[in-house]
């Protein structure tokens, strides 16, 4: 335990990532740096990996990089594992740089009939989220910046103005006169 102020961690991964951690900090510095070494050539090879069988849009991470039978780094969540990468439309990634892929009219007229499918399939909550991120997109700085300062301008003039149920509200019916004895 690094300090007597801190609590034990009650939760056995918890308690294996504080071990891991104090593991760590108690290595020497060439081996720390034999292990980040080891870990950022297993991350380019899994990028190579992931590029030559043809992934675009999701990479896999490999965090489990073990030295010496031990786990050091500690586990993401497994919905953090799937890194997504932008879109690419036409291009495939290839090492070091890009090299378009030219598709067929076929595939682009495939491709678009399952994105009309999918879009057709939707809630209009989810069309009007998709409209809402293109429309977002789509904006100049200086049309981002000037909705920015219209919601603020908006959100200043709520906080204002009174609402008529509000106990603030100054009651009209309100004579100074019928108080006094």
């Amino acid at each position: 335990m690094t300090s007597n102020d801190i609590p034990p961690p009650t939760d056995p991964f918890e308690q294996r990532r504080q071990r891991d951690r104090d593991r760590y900090a108690q290595m020497p510095t060439q081996q720390k740096e034999e292990l980040l070494k080891k870990r950022r050539e297993k991350y380019q090879q899994n990028k190579v990996a992931a590029v030559k069988v043809g992934v675009e849009c999701h990479q896999l991470l490999d965090l489990d990089m073990a030295s010496n039978g031990e786990n050091i780094a500690p586990k993401m969540h497994q919905s953090n594992n799937i890194m997504k990468t932008p879109l690419c439309k036409n291009e495939s990634l290839v090492i070091g740089k890009k090299q378009r892929q030219e598709l067929t009219d076929e595939q682009i007229e495939s491709r678009r009939a399952r994105d009309r499918a999918r879009y057709a399939n939707m809630t209009p909550k989810q069309r009007q989220a998709i409209r809402d991120r293109q429309n977002a997109r789509n904006m100049k700085p200086e049309q981002k910046q000037a909705k920015r300062d219209n919601y603020k301008a908006r959100r200043e003039m709520r906080r204002n103005t009174l609402h008529k149920d509000s106990i603030a509200m100054v009651n009209p019916f309100y004579n100074q006169m019928d108080d006094s004895p």
